[in-house]
């Protein structure tokens, strides 16, 4: 029997298989790892939207602020991509009696509390629909123009002037 030096065509052949469906294989997780970045850049800027809307309305707990408080929407378009917020405002007083809190039914009540929920909508690459929702609560900040040391003059603003004594 003859000895034979080198490679037979039937194995160059499943060499050549064997290679090319793990290069197919790879440029198909190459392509699904890519579509996950983009949808994680686009997760990234509507989680940023929901906290800077939150904190927006977090601001707002001094008196006159904290009664403007209401539901609302807006649309932002950050890197090509539209996104629509959209926030919720849910009224709350202490219920004494039941030690909890009630959702506030009169229309003329600015509630002990606020519960807000704000929603971040927009379109990924390939249509479908994504969103994501943040809740907090905000609460009245009073001024204090008495203390024990006299009263604030509150046309001087907090925490400027000092106290006035009377």
């Amino acid at each position: 029997m003859k000895r034979q030096l080198g490679f037979g065509l039937i194995e160059v052949m499943i060499a050549f298989v064997i290679v090319a469906v793990t290069a197919g294989s790879l440029l198909q997780l190459s392509k699904h790892y890519l579509e996950y970045s983009r949808d994680g850049r686009s997760r990234e800027i509507a989680l940023r939207l929901l906290e800077s809307k939150l904190d927006e309305l977090r601001h707002e707990q001094f008196v006159a602020g904290y009664q403007a408080v209401g539901l609302g929407n807006e649309a932002r378009t950050v890197a090509n991509t539209s996104f629509q917020l959209d926030w919720v405002v849910d009224q709350r007083d202490w219920d004494t009696e039941q030690g909890k809190w009630r959702s506030s039914a009169a229309s003329d009540s600015q509630g002990d509390k606020k519960d807000l929920m704000v929603t971040v909508a927009w379109q990924d690459d390939r249509g479908e629909e994504k969103s994501v929702t943040l809740s907090s609560a905000i609460v009245p900040i009073l001024p204090i123009y008495a203390g024990p040391f006299g009263e604030r003059d509150p046309a001087l603003g907090a925490g400027v002037g000092g106290p006035r004594i009377k």
